[in-house]
């Protein structure tokens, strides 16, 4: 056989064969991967509203695209000059292995992104060598031509999808509620640890900054020992429903999934207002009503997002930086503005692939809830009102007065979700605070809706979250362990029975519970005998006995005593932190300076130099917003700043150490208020934290 500039003039492997070649290994460079991590997240679909075909497709699609693109190509080539197009598949076969091999070494623990390009470029190029010169490899090749029907039917048949390919029928439980029902309410709020809503002494809840869960609670039953079963949302919230704690990692948040449910229990004498921002629990055909059963993700959206997820499992760890985030999302990867009013997620997908599993729906959450109050209206037949709304889940992106700014993520949020600083946990700590609040507003406007619909005194309401989170800084907001269970782990409970229900039980009950109690409660209080078992137990019943407490994340299941759940030094590290000399909170202040917010900088200045310049790089426009930028001084250690608008204190913080090389980055979020960014100055807090003081910033030359 004749050589010409070191190729063979004429393939030594027909044009079928090569196809079949490059098949195979862009299934073990892309297809396996993708349909890996798709097949064990179900929740990825079920928050895209994805049909069977839907979910069909997006298996074709990752069996078919690369190959479809890479043979074309050759054939293109090959039409033109067999040659050029031997020489484009022994480049395209280098590549494909290259891929695979940087798949490979990348999975490697600690091992530099230098190390995983080189290893898997040398690697490629054997395997290009390899493959034109021995005839074992090319047959190795042929063998493996069918296995990418071979991990699409694991995808489609025994992975967790399988569900959703095939659903099973569901239908209603078949029970009846005696006498009138009432209408009923399970609100279900997202990331909302039970300490961030506790007063000081942590023995009520906040009427100042939570005054609606206030109202809720003192007109119902506050139970302030209760924990949540499961640390994520697409399992936290299907415990709620269903009495049942996790048990399975995996299982589709579908009413196939789980359908023996609070809606499908009520179905026959409710009509269901089900609103799933996560989840599918509820049918079409048993809430045709709900949000969740009529809303769908447009299917090119879909398409997006999986070519963003392709991306970021195929490509090894640090050549993924040109894709979009995935965040802490499930949707609308890089879609920016579309819908409008998308909210921009704050965490970067980890390290491992896994981290994608966690991720939740970028949606708009706020228009979603209101449009589920709006729903709220008297019904000939009672209703049964579901709202789940991924709020105040990350990301932190609103006042606590509903104004929303434009938050790019926490600077010191390391891509495992860790705090690697006190700062950035103080810095996580304030704006979840904020949200919360806004929450809490959210939460009225449900109340108030019920109110005007003449419902409130009748209805069962029932609000809780399905998580919490931890703040403390060398944690993992959302990881438990023995140091973030009270934070994680503890979520607030208020159930409010129909005016002049009895249940001989105090406002306030201090018994053991979980969430899975609430069904069986709700069950309890509407005289409804349960058709199936639960691991739940009614809070109007007998109290439960075993002080073991647990919670379920990612395969693994974190126990603990009650008594451990020690919920004091979080309260007290709010007081700490934002806490002053009046007694009030000051959730714009961080630092030394806290007290100084709201008052005239002018009367607070002392003669002296400040030490340092101010070189801005974001400044706040409008009415809402945040200022980051740099500090530059010889000074050791953080500084302590205030942000002044229009001569008054908007807000004060402290500089932090970015680690490369800037000692004195500035972020801050300032209340809001009719901004121009000429007013928008930079002062020195000085003096000490009882009599702090203030020396303006001159700009940076």
């Amino acid at each position: 056989m004749s050589r010409r500039g070191g190729a063979e003039s004429t393939p030594p492997v027909g044009l079928g064969w090569r196809c079949a070649h490059l098949l195979a290994l862009s299934a073990l460079a892309v297809t396996q991967p993708v349909l890996d991590l798709l097949g064990g997240s179900p929740t990825f679909f079920v928050a895209h509203t994805a049909g069977p075909a839907q979910v069909l497709l997006v298996c074709l699609l990752a069996v078919a695209v690369v190959p479809v693109v890479l043979i074309t190509m050759e054939v293109l080539v090959s039409l033109v000059h067999a040659g050029w197009g031997w020489r484009l598949h022994i480049g395209l076969i280098g590549a494909l292995g290259a891929l695979v091999a940087a798949q490979t070494i990348d999975r490697i623990p600690a091992v530099p992104v230098v190390v995983v390009l080189i290893g898997g470029a040398a690697l490629g190029v054997v395997l290009a060598l390899a493959y034109r010169r021995r005839e074992v490899v090319r047959s190795v090749l042929s063998a493996l031509a069918l296995t990418p029907l071979l991990f699409a039917a694991v995808f489609v048949f025994a992975s967790p999808v399988h569900g959703l390919v095939f659903p099973p029928s569901v239908e209603a439980a078949e029970v009846r509620v005696p006498g009138d029902p009432p209408p009923v309410y399970v609100v279900v709020f997202d990331e909302l640890p039970l300490a961030s809503v506790l007063s000081a002494d942590g023995e009520r809840i906040d009427a100042d900054r939570f005054p609606n869960l206030a109202r809720l609670a003192g007109d119902g039953l506050w139970f302030p020992n209760t924990t949540s079963v499961a640390a994520f949302t697409h399992e936290a919230v299907p415990a709620i429903l269903t009495g049942e704690r996790v048990h399975a990692e995996n299982v589709p948040p579908t009413a196939g999934g789980h359908p023996r449910n609070l809606l499908t229990l009520l179905a026959d004498d409710y009509r269901i207002e089900a609103h799933e921002q996560v989840t599918q629990l509820c049918t079409p055909a048993l809430c045709e009503s709900s949000s969740g059963a009529d809303d769908h993700v447009p299917t090119s959206v879909l398409l997006h997002d999986l070519a963003v997820v392709s991306g970021l499992v195929s490509l090894p760890t640090g050549l993924d930086g040109w894709l979009p985030q995935v965040d802490d999302s499930w949707a609308y990867f890089g879609q920016g503005s579309s819908p409008a009013d998308l909210d921009q997620e704050a965490d970067r997908l980890g390290d491992d692939r896994a981290e994608f599993v966690d991720a939740l729906g970028r949606l708009d959450r706020v228009g979603d809830y209101r449009e589920a109050v709006a729903s709220v209206r008297p019904h000939r037949q009672p209703t049964l009102t579901f709202i789940h709304t991924v709020f105040p889940h990350v990301p932190w992106s609103y006042h606590a007065d509903g104004q929303r700014y434009d938050d790019p993520g926490n600077p010191q949020l390391d891509e495992a979700g860790e705090w690697t600083t006190g700062f950035a946990a103080d810095l996580g700590l304030q704006r979840h605070l904020l949200q919360a609040a806004f929450a809490d507003r959210m939460l009225g406007e449900l109340l108030d809706r019920v109110d005007a619909a003449g419902e409130y005194d009748d209805a069962l309401i029932v609000f809780t979250a399905d998580h919490g989170v931890s703040l403390e800084a060398g944690t993992n907001r959302r990881l438990p362990t023995a140091d973030t269970l009270p934070a994680i782990m503890t979520v607030p409970v208020v159930v409010k029975p129909p005016l002049g229900t009895p249940t001989g039980l105090p406002a306030r009950d201090d018994r053991l519970a979980e969430t899975t109690d609430l069904l069986p409660t709700i069950a309890d209080l509407l005289e409804v005998d349960m058709p199936w078992p639960v691991d739940g137990q009614s809070l109007v019943g007998p109290e439960r006995t075993d002080p073991e407490r647990e919670i379920y994340a990612r395969g693994h299941t974190e126990r603990t005593d009650a008594s451990s759940l020690d919920l004091q030094p979080l309260v007290d590290r709010i007081r700490t932190t934002f806490g002053r000399r009046s007694g009030r909170l000051e959730l714009y202040g961080l630092g030394p300076g806290r007290d100084l917010v709201g008052r005239p900088a002018r009367r607070l200045a002392v003669d002296g130099r400040p030490g340092a310049c101010w070189a801005p790089e974001t400044l706040p426009t409008g009415s809402v917003g945040e200022v980051r930028g740099a500090l530059r001084s010889d000074e050791d250690g953080p500084l302590a700043f205030a942000v002044v608008v229009d001569g008054r204190v908007a807000a004060t913080s402290v500089t932090y150490d970015d680690g490369e090389g800037e000692a004195h980055r500035v972020v801050a979020l300032a209340r809001p208020g009719g901004w121009d960014p000429d007013g928008v100055e930079l002062w020195r807090v000085v003096g000490d934290s009882g009599d702090p003081r203030l020396v303006p910033l001159p700009g940076c030359r």
